[in-house]
């Protein structure tokens, strides 16, 4: 029993000085989203090269970020083109004139987008995603990306779900979070403003059912395409599709939006981009 000890301590010994992470591949299914998206989220894909890990990086973005030797950068032409497309607005002079944001159409654009994901035969990268994929774990853009919840599925991949703004207004339904439209302003709408009257309140609970359409057009639209890249009669609905994430993390913070009650499943990490040290906030912040 005591040489039983002595070995086992020994060995213990001997495993703690070794470097006992094995680094898993990961892929960020980032299309869709524009510059702002890929900033916001790079820190998370330094940290998790520097552990170690292989990360593939997938976006609409071509703008060069902090290169790591375990990163690989790509940004498909078809999708670069496409999400310029789509992101061919001035939201600034539509918030001055007070028009619906973008995200009136949002159904049809992430469909779009997906589409070309989908569709294209000759972007080599995106063909090899697409069919040959071997991952661990997939990171999801959840603003225009979705379609890289569908690859996941199909492949088999652990992911996880990351909406680069603040909760999005299906995350209430999706993932079963309170609704808090009566003291939190709908953040994709024109009237959004705080603090909110009973007007404001109506019209925040009038524009939760106007998203629940974004549920049906997007999903029948998304479950087609699977169906449709990989010859499948039938597919998951999409919902559950969205609700098989692993974890959800959203780009915000209770420091900067409001306090929320959220499922331990989802985690605010907004920030991450903020590198830069500051001595004293301004008093007007």
């Amino acid at each position: 029993m005591k040489l039983n000890a002595i070995g086992s301590y020994y060995l213990f010994l001997a495993c703690s000085f070794l470097n006992g992470v094995i680094g898993a591949k990961i892929v960020f299914l980032f299309g869709g989203g524009n510059v702002s998206h890929k900033l916001g989220v790079w820190p998370f894909v330094i940290g998790l090269a520097e552990r170690g890990h292989h990360v593939t990086f997938f976006s609409s973005s071509q703008k060069q970020m902090q290169a790591h030797p375990n990163v690989m950068d790509i940004a498909p032409v078809p999708l670069v083109k496409a999400t310029e497309s789509a992101y061919g607005l001035d939201r600034f002079k539509q918030r001055e004139d007070g028009e619906d944001l973008f995200f009136e159409e949002y159904a049809d654009l992430t469909v779009a987008i997906c589409r070309v994901v989908f569709t294209e035969r000759d972007d080599p990268d995106l063909l090899n995603m697409l069919e040959n994929g071997d991952y661990d774990l997939a990171i999801v853009n959840t603003a225009f990306g979705e379609c890289g919840i569908l690859i996941a599925q199909y492949h088999g991949w652990k992911y996880i779900n990351y909406s680069p703004t603040t909760i999005l207004p299906w995350f209430h339904d999706t993932y079963g979070l309170p609704w808090q439209g009566s003291y939190i302003p709908m953040p994709t709408v024109k009237w959004a403003r705080h603090p909110m009257g009973f007007i404001d309140r109506i019209q925040n609970v009038l524009a939760y059912w106007k998203w629940s359409s974004r549920q049906q057009r997007l999903n029948e639209g998304l479950e087609q395409l699977l169906k449709d890249r990989f010859g499948l009669s039938t597919v998951p609905a999409f919902m559950d599709m969205e609700r098989n994430a692993s974890l959800v993390f959203y780009g915000s913070h209770h420091a900067t939006d409001f306090g929320r009650p959220l499922p331990p499943n989802v985690i605010a990490v907004g920030g991450m981009q903020c590198l830069s040290k500051v001595g004293v906030l301004p008093k007007v912040y």
